[in-house]
């Protein structure tokens, strides 16, 4: 993705492979997708439950494993950061939007809210901006190997 900056174009999601043979990813781009990823989690969260729900595990899980992933997508970007980054975004995206869908497989009948509903749309479309860097990092050290 480019963008006109000032009269010239910069390539604001520059990877670069490192003196070993790493994919560097852009510290930025991983930076907002955690942050959105983040997001998504806490705005669900903080729409569906009690705000006490940001120190419970519901919240603090999620967030330390994205944070996790985060960290070692950035100081140690090998292909299995990168799938385990992406299959985390895709499960949380998968189950966090299906989840708002009264299947006979979930242990709660969820509400068929309006509200409810946009929560977990939200929540599913915030792990996107994740699971498009993950896969970029996979493809980008797939094609070094």
């Amino acid at each position: 993705m480019t963008v006109l900056a000032a009269g010239r174009i910069s390539n604001i999601c520059a990877e670069s492979e490192s003196p070993t043979g790493r994919v560097e990813p852009d510290g930025r781009l991983v930076a907002g997708a955690i942050a959105a990823s983040i997001g998504g989690t806490l705005v669900h969260n903080l729409a569906e439950f009690p705000p006490s729900i940001l120190l419970g595990p519901e919240t603090l899980v999620p967030v330390g494993i994205t944070l996790l992933l985060g960290v070692a997508m950035l100081r140690s970007p090998t292909r299995g950061v990168f799938l385990a980054a992406a299959g985390w975004a895709a499960i949380v995206a998968v189950v966090g939007g299906g989840s708002v869908l009264p299947l006979s497989v979930l242990p709660f009948t969820p509400d068929q809210t309006v509200g409810h509903y946009a929560a977990h749309v939200v929540y599913a479309l915030a792990q996107v901006p994740l699971l498009w860097v993950a896969l970029r990092g996979v493809r980008r050290s797939s094609s070094l190997e």
